[in-house]
């Protein structure tokens, strides 16, 4: 497993594939660097912020790596000026500040040019995306610093390029020499020589026209006019120079604002003027003076990086200046109510959201629903596919291309007869449905009545009723006159006073009742309802079940009633129905039966600030000495000393202060006198002669700069230690500094024929000097060109590696070996010594809960397993995707409605 690698957080994830489907471009655009608290972290998709952040700045590029169109190159330059800490870690932020991707990184320390030595370092990090174009890209010509392969890059284009124009007199490019001295010419340029020609037939210029016989005459000649003859200052009939009135160079400053009577450019010093929007700020002023008596001014904050703009105005001489006023902009924006418009909240109670749909079609413009929108046939449909009341055409069965309609249409009375050439009874018409439904019959039975069913003899059917065959009363199941009588009632009778003799419409104040308006507005509806005015529950209300209710309690407070009591059987949550801003879903909790409050955010009381995970003091739950940072009285006797105690006899019952000569010790003076100081001190050569001990926290400082160069470039070097063997046997220790390239901790070892010098440099690197230098790890050594060589291989780690590999493997298949194959959606890939096959792809949810993966190569033998990455979902993700009914041809991807798109792969043989 690689130990430094870049991955995409969750909610980093999340963003791209929104994006990706459809969503506005995600815009990345800072990356922060930090030390990860003092040791290398594992990045976790978890994150949402650095371990321990350092330094945040603006991308300086953000591009698509040219030879893996699915990797993205973030790129951060940091300054010279920026540094003093270690860089482990890496994240990509998005402009919501997002943390989208996160890295660690080889450790370096990146140096800041107060501690001796600086650099600027350009870190980059490359992550793996799946729709880069999804992302707002930083091209080289948004880049915050050009970087040095950008600039090379360029100016080498530059160089080898020759389509460039021809110069001209507005624009610059490529010219011809000329030496033609009478040429008019503007494409050509002139020659030495012929600049020479025209210099020699000049005036010379060492009189510095001294030699003109009329200088009137010659300005004259020249168009100079009177201020030629004018002296510079600030004065009346001078030529203005530079900086008066605060023009063309650094305002100027004044006291008193009221007292500008110029216009001009001005400054206002902190707490050393008059007359401004804030005494306690610098200001630079822009004065307009129209006249004597029409003034303006304008006051800009001076030193702030944002600042608002103030004006005033006086419209007569020794008048009362205006009051200070600040222009809207982007840094003081108006309300809404101040231009006449709704905030985001009071818009979404008047105005319908354009994402609302109706039947499916947003409201973002005109919804014109079809009848397909509402589950109907149009009118078209509807026409041909149904018997209209009038005009209609019934179709025959046949099978033809076209089917024929029945149409029977005549003059007489009877258009259509059936006859029997018999006088036999039983004559019927047949009506009988396609596939195995019986045939029914209709016709005459032998009593000359019509008749209906399934029987051919009509004599068994169904007689149907008419005016000249009446059924009787029991026939048709009715009752007689009298009967009815006996069971029904009169049509005089009255019901709520009204008579039965038409319809009778109850009304619900016929039966002193409320009708369904009046009881909307007087009750509380079970689903939808809104209560306007207060109610009283006598009882209380349940929410869901009896267990979760709000009930009314005694006239008290404390742990048995309370006037209002929240009853849960487990927890009540608070939860942030804000889509737009804080924090999503459930913010916070009381668990009923622990008792505890537990809150993501902060609990506030008394402006006074409960952080979460920190205990609460009050009068009843007092600290402890320990928890103030405090001491007991007999942790104080073990700590401290008592006042009675005297220190080289004097008692610690005031302040002691002992001499030098208190304690047997030199003073500074007769120290510094006898001493090598810390600092401070120059030291030329110092030589420790048996053991010698540096204590203390601080670093053994070294300075004096050597500095030399070569044709590597400019170097600078710090000696710092020599440490002496027998004879010419010498070690050294120091720093050095290639200018603009590395610096590093070197080490000499040498003895006057032979030297061995070792580099340590700032990033990470380590270099050997010597033909062949090799690395000793005990009877192991590292050879320069990467081979190893131990007891372990018995020689030669290459060899080794050659002797076992080529026993196991035939390389003649190996190198001919189709084993990937498929694309981003489903691909697979046969590793050949081992058998295993690799495979995986993208499932994008079904109509079901299920979807269906089949292998894009079938197992032989077994699949060991399936993982699957959930990479775009809709809302809230609830639900753990999983892989089910795994067989060695696919596997069923279990998605719940919100899972919508899942990268998964597997492995098997």
């Amino acid at each position: 497993m690689s130990k430094y690698k870049a991955i995409l957080t969750t909610a980093g994830a999340a963003k791209i594939a929104a994006a990706s489907a459809g969503g506005k471009p995600l815009k990345i655009d800072q990356m922060a660097v930090g030390d990860g608290n003092g040791k290398l972290p594992t990045p976790n998709p978890a994150q949402t912020k650095l371990i321990n952040e350092r330094h945040r700045a603006a991308l300086n590029s953000l591009t698509v790596d040219k030879a893996a169109p699915d990797r993205l190159i973030a790129e951060l330059v940091i300054p010279a000026n920026v540094g003093g800490f270690w860089l482990r870690e890496m994240g990509l932020y998005d402009a919501d500040g997002t943390l989208i991707a996160v890295s660690n990184m080889a450790e370096s320390y990146k140096p800041k040019l107060e501690e001796g030595s600086g650099r600027t370092q350009t870190l980059r990090m490359v992550v793996i995306v799946s729709h880069t174009e999804a992302i707002t890209l930083i091209v080289s010509g948004d880049m915050v610093m050009a970087t040095r392969d950008f600039v090379a890059a360029a100016i080498n284009d530059h160089a080898k390029s020759r389509n460039h124009p021809d110069a001209t007199t507005a624009a610059k490019g490529f010219v011809q020499l000329s030496s033609v001295t009478n040429s008019t010419s503007e494409a050509l340029a002139a020659t030495p020589k012929a600049v020479k020609a025209v210099n020699d037939a000049a005036v010379k210029l060492a009189q510095n026209l001294a030699d003109l016989p009329d200088k009137a005459k010659a300005r004259v000649s020249l168009g100079l006019k009177a201020a030629a003859l004018r002296e510079v200052g600030g004065s009346n009939g001078q030529l203005m120079e530079v900086g008066a009135f605060g023009l063309g160079a650094t305002c100027a400053v004044v006291s008193d604002a009221n007292e500008i009577g110029r216009s001009g450019f001005f400054g206002l010093t902190t707490g050393k003027h008059k007359n401004s929007p804030n005494l306690n700020a610098s200001w630079e002023v822009l004065s307009i003076c129209y006249d004597g008596g029409s003034r303006k001014q304008i006051f800009m904050q001076a030193g702030a990086s944002t600042t608002k703009t103030h004006i005033r105005y006086r419209n007569s001489p020794g008048g009362v200046w205006g009051p200070f006023q600040s222009y809207y902009s982007t840094e003081n924006k108006p309300t809404a109510a101040e231009v006449g418009a709704l905030t985001d909240a009071q818009a979404v109670q008047k105005y319908a959201l354009r994402s609302i749909k109706v039947n499916g079609k947003p409201i973002s413009a005109d919804v014109n629903l079809q009848a397909g929108d509402v589950n109907a046939w149009n009118k078209t449909e509807a026409d041909a596919r149904y018997l209209m009341l009038s005009g209609g055409t019934v179709k025959t069965g046949s099978t033809g291309a076209e089917n024929t309609a029945l149409l029977i249409d005549g003059v007489e009375h009877t258009p259509l007869v059936l006859k029997r050439s018999s006088a036999t009874a039983n004559l019927s018409i047949g009506f009988q449905l396609g596939g195995s439904a019986p045939l029914y019959r209709l016709g005459i039975n032998d009593k000359n009545n019509l008749s209906w069913g399934t029987d051919a003899n009509q004599a068994s059917n169904a007689t149907i009723y008419h005016t000249k065959n009446k059924p009787t009363a029991a026939d048709v199941g009715a009752l007689t006159d009298a009967q009815a009588v006996q069971k029904y009632a009169l049509r005089s009778i009255k019901v709520n006073g009204k008579p039965i003799s038409a319809d009778v419409n109850l009304q619900a104040g016929d039966v002193n009742a409320w009708n369904k308006t009046e009881a909307d507005n007087r009750y509380l509806l079970k689903t939808g309802g809104i209560v306007t005015g207060k109610t009283r529950f006598a009882a209380g209300v349940n929410f869901g079940n009896e267990n979760t209710s709000v009930e009314g309690g005694s006239d008290a407070a404390g742990y048995t009633s309370n006037n209002l009591m929240l009853k849960s059987w487990y927890g009540i949550g608070f939860f942030n129905t804000c889509t737009t801003s804080g924090l999503k879903g459930v913010t916070g909790y009381i668990n009923t039966r622990s008792g505890d409050l537990q809150m993501k955010g902060r609990v506030m009381a008394d402006t006074q600030v409960i952080e979460a995970g920190k205990r609460v003091y009050s009068p009843n739950n007092k600290p402890t000495a320990a928890d103030v940072g405090a001491l007991t009285d007999t942790q104080a006797m073990q700590k401290y000393a008592l006042r009675s105690i005297k220190v080289n006899g004097k008692p610690l019952s005031g302040d002691v202060n002992l001499v030098a000569g208190d304690i047997n010790a030199y003073t500074k003076t007769e120290a510094d006198g006898r001493y090598v100081k810390q600092s401070g001190d120059n030291i030329n050569w110092l030589t420790v002669k048996g053991a010698g001990t540096f204590q203390g926290l601080d670093y053994i400082n070294k300075s004096g700069i050597n500095t030399y160069s070569n044709a590597e470039g400019s170097h600078r070097q710090v000696n710092a230690l020599r440490l002496k063997g027998e004879g010419n046997l010498v070690a050294e220790l120091y720093h050095h500094e290639l200018v603009g390239k590395y610096h590093n901790l070197g080490i000499h070892v040498g003895n006057g024929n032979e030297h061995g010098w070792y580099e340590l440099r700032g990033n990470g690197e380590l270099k050997v000097n010597g033909t062949w230098p090799t690395l000793h790890l005990g009877e192991t050594i590292h050879h320069p060109d990467g081979n190893i060589s131990g007891e372990l291989w018995g020689g030669y780690l290459r060899d080794y590696i050659n002797n076992a590999a080529n026993g196991r493997v035939d390389w003649n298949a190996f190198n001919n070996r189709s084993h990937v194959a498929g694309t981003r959606q489903a691909w697979w890939y046969k590793d050949e010594l081992t058998g295993f096959i690799f495979q995986g792809g993208v499932v994008n949810r079904g109509e079901g809960y299920l979807t269906w993966v089949g292998f894009p190569r079938g197992y032989t033998q077994d699949c060991f397993g399936v993982q699957l990455t959930l990479a775009g979902h809709w809302k809230d993700s609830s639900t753990n995707i999983e892989a089910q009914s795994l067989s060695v041809g696919g596997f069923n991807a279990a998605m719940a409605d919100n899972e919508r798109v899942v990268f998964w792969w597997a492995v098997g043989v």
